[in-house]
Parts: structure tokens; C-alpha cells; sequence
């Protein structure tokens, strides 16, 4: 500066300076606010889940971004019966983190309320509605889970769960309404199946089976999912084991599928196994 810089190139490096430093402080105080956005979404999820007798439950949320727009719970409702969700807001990072977060506080309230969980989630997608914008959606599966084995459940838009039996065969559940948000008239109706001795019954979000190879012949354009057919295959092999290590195996061939690639989607599962 003091022999080749004129005050015209001094105010032109000064004021880059300035800007460069400004930048990052955005950058720092930005930084921040997602960390507490990711303290927040966390204080939301169960600190361990519910232990009911001959029944183990397992789950794992891994985000996108600093924050998700999945988000699970289980809570026991009433004596000898559980309440469980997963639920997968469209997009991610905060704004789906806020959706998502939305979801949990309303089906707690019906819980406490002891109201049907079809009118729960009917009125839950009324508040959505109400309160969000029309480009955005969530999709929801709630259940309750009794002693006997029992499942009521209600699904709004979100990947049919797949139950393996004892014998190797896996279906889907059916029972399906709309995502919530779109539409505020939308019904809901309530599935019922049971979880035998041996069964272990899966729900996932799509970042799941639309986990991508990037390694996968054929350029961009070609890149091919995990799919849910490997995803039936897995849970197979899965199904004698505990709910935790099956939670663990899906989601480790999930990433490895995508050769530990950063993720493109929040990619969640909840496991039970009676």
C-alpha cells in the first residue's frame, strides 16, 4: 500500500475487506441459528423410546441438511398401548424442520385428548392448510400399538410400511388418505392389522428407497434408486433379528448404496418387532 497503491485502490481493498468480513459474520450468525434450530428439533424427539413388554421398538433420523423435515415419536397413550409416527415434510432444512416440528406438537395434543386418531389427523391437516403455503405438504403415518399386538393406524400421503411375517412373507399397509396441507376437507380412515409373534413391521421415508448410486452406469441421468424391492429383500434377511440391529442394517446399506455420497433427501425408519 505505501509505495504501489494510489487512495483509490486503498478505499477499492478496504471496502472488499469490509464486505469479505461482514459476509462471514452473516455466515457465523447464520451458523448459529441452525445449530439451535437442530437443538429445538432434537428436544422433539423421544429421549428413548417406549419399552413395552414383548414388543421392541427402534429408530433413526438422519438429515440432509443441519436440520430435517422427518421426524419421528413414540409415547405410550394409555396403559399397555403406544403411539408412534414418522412423518416427512416436502423439501428440507429449516423450513421443513418448522412443518415438521408442527406435526409432533398437534398429534401430542390429540394423544393427551384421547381423541379418535383419524379426527386427530383430519383436524391436524386443517391446521396445515390453514397455516402453510400450497407448494408444501406433509406426509404422516401415526399407529397405536397394543398388548395384544393390535395396530390401528392412519396414513396421510406417506410410504405404505411394509410388515414382514415370521415366514418370510412382507406386505404393504394399504390404508391410505391425502398427504396433510393441500386439501382441508381431506378424510382420513383408520387401518387395522396385527402384529403376530415374529413379525416386524417397517415404516420409512422416501429418502429411503430414493437413495441414488452415483456410480451407476450411464451418466446422470440414468442414476438408479435403492428401491423398494431391496428394501423387501433386506428387511428379510432382517426380520429374526432385534429392532435395533435392523434399523442399523437398513440404514448402513442405504448409505453404502450411495458410496457414503452426501445425502440428497432426510432418510428416517422406524422398526417394531413383537
Amino acid at each position: 500500500i505505501r509505495h504501489h497503491a494510489s487512495e483509490e485502490d486503498l478505499l477499492v481493498l478496504l471496502e472488499t475487506i469490509r464486505a469479505a468480513v461482514g459476509l462471514k459474520l452473516r455466515m457465523q450468525a447464520l451458523a448459529s441459528q441452525m445449530r439451535q434450530a437442530r437443538s429445538i428439533q432434537h428436544s422433539l424427539l423421544p429421549g428413548c423410546l417406549p419399552k413395552p413388554p414383548g414388543f421392541e421398538l427402534a429408530a433413526i433420523s438422519v438429515p440432509a441438511d443441519e436440520v430435517g423435515g422427518d421426524v419421528y415419536d413414540a409415547q405410550e397413550v394409555e396403559p399397555g398401548t403406544v403411539g408412534f409416527l414418522l412423518a416427512d415434510a416436502s423439501g428440507h432444512g429449516l423450513p421443513a424442520a418448522l412443518q415438521a416440528r408442527d406435526v409432533v406438537v398437534g398429534m401430542r395434543m390429540g394423544q393427551a385428548r384421547g381423541e379418535k386418531i383419524n379426527a386427530t389427523v383430519a383436524r391436524l391437516n386443517r391446521v396445515i392448510n390453514q397455516g402453510g403455503l400450497a407448494s408444501r405438504f406433509i406426509s404422516l403415518f401415526y399407529g397405536e400399538l397394543e398388548s395384544t399386538g393390535s395396530l390401528v393406524y392412519v396414513n396421510g400421503g406417506h410410504c405404505p410400511p411394509l410388515l414382514a411375517s415370521a415366514d418370510g412373507q412382507v406386505r404393504e399397509l394399504m390404508t391410505c388418505g391425502p398427504v396433510l396441507g393441500p386439501l382441508p376437507e381431506a378424510v382420513y380412515k383408520r387401518g387395522y392389522v396385527t402384529l403376530e409373534p415374529g413379525d416386524m413391521l417397517l415404516v420409512y421415508t422416501d429418502g429411503v428407497t430414493e437413495r441414488l448410486d452415483p456410480q451407476a452406469p450411464g451418466g446422470e441421468d440414468d442414476l438408479h434408486e435403492f428401491g423398494r424391492d431391496r428394501l423387501v429383500a433386506l428387511l428379510r434377511e432382517c426380520r429374526g433379528g432385534d429392532a435395533e440391529s435392523a434399523a442399523a442394517a437398513i440404514m448402513g446399506a442405504v448409505r453404502a448404496f450411495g458410496h457414503d455420497a452426501p445425502l440428497a433427501d432426510d432418510v428416517s425408519l422406524v422398526v417394531i418387532r413383537r
